[in-house]
């Protein structure tokens, strides 16, 4: 966000884009929704839908530096989509072993947060080499790998 928002054209201030960034206050929805769903045993309509949200975030985001509320779109789409498969994943791996919660919490956390680190690490090099278009890029090839594990794991699914 800030590699966007603070170049050309929109010269933000720091301020400013902490101001643009409480627009993951969607999270709060999409995690309650998600574990709503979850709960009712939706969990592969949850998965599409984040799926898909992961997927499409990426045309609006294509044209962030064109217009600022298609980039706000993008933003949202993309942040509704990973906060719901992360409420999605904490149920899928708690219920593993309701007795090691906290151990499986620990290693969920660790991955989940070296995932995001590699992500990140990915964006500023993604950046600095092709712009926000190499950003934009390695987004979507995050979310194709997703899909691809999604459709690997239905089908191993219908074969068990």
């Amino acid at each position: 966000m800030t590699f966007v928002l603070g170049n050309a054209p929109y010269d933000f201030s720091d301020f400013e884009i902490g101001l643009f960034g409480l627009l993951g206050v969607i999270g709060i929805y999409s995690s309650r929704w998600s574990g709503k769903t979850v709960g009712q045993g939706k969990e592969n309509l949850v998965a599409k839908l984040c799926i898909f949200l992961m997927l499409f975030s990426c045309i609006p985001l294509f044209f962030a530096q064109q217009n600022i509320w298609v980039y706000a779109l993008g933003v949202l789409m993309s942040y509704f989509g990973l906060t719901a498969f992360h409420v999605l994943n904490q149920n899928l791996v708690y219920r593993i072993d309701l007795k090691a919660r906290s151990r499986i919490n620990a290693v969920y956390m660790t991955i989940y947060f070296s995932g995001a680190a590699l992500g990140s690490l990915g964006a500023v090099y993604a950046w600095e080499h092709f712009g926000w278009m190499g950003c934009v890029a390695l987004g979507l090839g995050f979310s194709i790998g997703i899909l691809l594990i999604d459709r690997f794991d239905f089908k191993r699914m219908q074969k068990a």
